[in-house]
């Protein structure tokens, strides 16, 4: 399944179909479909873009502080996972 197949069945689920959706491709976005994602970032992106995005959803959901500082961001590699224990 592809990531526009997966967009498109969590927006039929409705536990899902307010979840907004970051898709992270190597092609361009598809201008012939309907847009079931929220954001559409094309590899390779770039990682401080990438957390900015999320974390400006997160926030859209109220109670969200900021994890991360700015700086923090430059000392991360492509190949460094992120810590999900440092996000809410």
């Amino acid at each position: 399944m592809g990531g526009e197949e997966l967009c498109h069945q969590l927006k039929r689920r409705p536990p899902f179909a307010a979840v907004p959706v970051i898709l992270l491709s190597a092609v361009r976005e598809p201008a012939y479909t309907v847009r079931n994602w929220a954001a559409y970032f094309r590899k390779p992106a770039v990682i401080g873009r990438l957390l900015s995005m999320a974390e400006a959803f997160i926030a859209a959901r109220g109670g969200y502080r900021r994890a991360f500082r700015a700086s923090e961001y430059h000392g991360m590699s492509r190949r460094q996972g992120i810590d999900s224990r440092r996000w809410p």
